[in-house]
């Protein structure tokens, strides 16, 4: 009944009362729990091939009623992504329904096949994606150096050297694995081993938050940091020799997302993610 529920993205709860349901239009007993799990009765295998031809039927019948998508759409990405996406979405698509997760693009490519979500958003590319799912290039995300104002009119001119960056008080992220906290090693061209870490927090957002209040650096995709670039809280960093680029793929379902909607969502993504 999980594994169903997922699959229907649906409560298993649901997915037993659907049975229940079921198994009451047709006044008999279609599954039975044994040892090995739940399996199906011998009037359930009689009923079976009229269920599966309904379901194939209702299949069919909704891809002729909507040429696009369905009303209900799950977008995967980072947490500095996810929100992103699914508000540009949102304003251009009013009609769905959104559900954001927050997954690491490593959580992504692992989950893939299990139908947690319809979109992916994956820096640095996607791989071993299923052939039924698209790819697509949505655009590359520019990796910056950001401090608080006070911070950087100390350093004097612009551009910084290495050297400086080495100097520099940086907020580091750090992930859970094991029940132990571990750094993450990120894009950043100075290694985690060679900076001066003061702090540590889970995602890039609250590195930037901590990063306005405690006059240190963080260094991650230009698009997290772009509100407080814009209000003045931070101020981007140039590095001489610093030029990271990670490269942004959206994936889709191609069971659930047409061509013209895949086409319509990375044309918005790739306006609310330019200027970067």
């Amino acid at each position: 009944m999980t594994a169903a529920g997922r699959e229907m993205k649906v409560t298993p709860s649901q997915a037993s009362k659907a049975l229940a349901r079921l198994e009451a239009h047709y006044r008999v007993k279609l599954l039975t729990r044994g040892p090995k799990g739940m399996a199906l009765t011998e009037a359930g295998r009689e009923v079976m091939p009229n269920v599966q031809a309904a379901v194939k039927s209702l299949a069919v019948t909704s891809k002729m009623v909507t040429d696009d998508v369905a009303s209900e759409l799950t977008i995967a990405g980072p947490s500095y992504l996810v929100g992103i996406a699914v508000a540009a979405i949102a304003a251009t698509q009013p009609d769905l329904r959104l559900r954001g997760l927050e997954l690491a693009p490593s959580q992504i490519r692992a989950t893939i096949t299990e139908g947690l979500f319809d979109l992916g958003l994956c820096p640095g590319g996607a791989h071993g994606v299923p052939a039924t799912w698209t790819t697509d290039l949505v655009e590359g995300l520019r990796q910056v150096l950001v401090g608080p104002p006070e911070l950087v009119a100390a350093l004097g001119a612009l551009p910084i050297t290495i050297e400086q960056a080495r100097e520099l008080p940086f907020v580091g992220t750090l992930s859970s694995m094991g029940g132990r906290f571990v750094p993450i090693q990120d894009d950043c061209p100075l290694p985690v081993a060679e900076r001066v870490i003061v702090h540590r927090v889970q995602t890039f957002g609250a590195a930037l938050e901590l990063a306005v209040r405690s006059r240190c650096v963080a260094f991650g995709p230009w698009i997290a940091a772009r509100r407080h670039i814009r209000t003045g809280e931070l101020v981007e960093i140039p590095v001489i020799g610093w030029a990271q680029v990670e490269s942004l793929e959206l994936i889709c379902n191609g069971d659930l997302i047409r061509d013209r909607m895949r086409k319509q969502l990375v044309a918005t993504l790739r306006a609310e993610l330019a200027g970067g």
